[in-house]
């Protein structure tokens, strides 16, 4: 589940990104955001969607981060 949702992120905020390339970050980040468990808890969740907002947005602002994360959600919804 966490890779497939994290495609669809990848995919809506840089469409030409290489699959291999994602499939690849998407692995690595799976180790940094499950910190060893299998599935993630709500809080670890939450904290997976405050970095990919945090990452792309160009100041620390809650609006902007509030605002890619709804364009993320409009994308692959």
């Amino acid at each position: 589940m966490y890779c497939k949702l994290m495609k669809s992120v990848y995919k809506a905020l840089c469409p030409i990104y290489r699959d291999r390339e994602m499939e690849s970050e998407i692995e690595a980040e799976w180790i940094m955001d499950s910190l060893g468990n299998t599935e993630l808890t709500l809080h670890l969740f939450t904290k997976v969607l405050f970095r990919v907002a945090h990452n792309w947005a160009m100041h620390v602002d809650r609006d902007e981060y509030c605002e890619i994360l709804d364009k993320v959600f409009r994308r692959i919804t």
